[in-house]
């Protein structure tokens, strides 16, 4: 083996090391692991909690029943993406984070609307907003494996 390839070998075996020691059991790295993999999973169920709360009242404010339609799809689907995310699977994750930024951002748009017209509807709104931001940033600082991370760990 040449000089270069001896130190890349040494190079990848001390980065390799360095991934083990910081693994162990009782690390410090696996801990905030777990601990945010933890407040991850609160957090997205106390959002789909509220979301299953506040589509009764979406349901009265409601017009038409194509409407009633696709509001009850509509949380359908974003509960179904939230549980699938936190059962990790791959491609829900990357879909749920951007839904849920996604509708983040609607809700805090129309935030000023409700504020003069529907007071009830703004604070729901702004419960659901926050809720749904937290989600969002949860999963932003959770690492791509951390939400199944307390049951692989132990």
């Amino acid at each position: 083996m040449d000089k270069i390839g001896q130190k890349k070998f040494q190079l990848h075996n001390a980065l390799w090391e360095s991934r083990r020691v910081l693994n162990y059991p009782g690390s410090p790295s696996r801990k905030l692991t777990q601990w945010v993999g933890f407040w991850t999973k609160i957090i997205t169920m106390t959002a789909v909690v509220w979301t299953l709360c506040e589509l009764p009242v979406e349901i009265l404010i409601a017009r038409t029943p194509p409407e009633i339609i696709v509001v009850v799809i509509g949380r359908a689907l974003w509960i179904s993406l939230a549980l699938c995310a936190l059962s990790s699977v791959k491609l829900a994750r990357p879909v749920f984070i951007f839904f849920t930024a996604l509708w983040t951002i609607v809700i805090a748009y129309k935030l000023p609307l409700e504020y003069g017209a529907f007071p009830v509807g703004f604070f729901l709104s702004a419960v659901e907003c926050i809720l749904k931001g937290m989600t969002f940033l949860a999963f932003g600082l959770n690492r791509s494996d951390s939400i199944s991370s307390s049951r692989r760990l132990k």
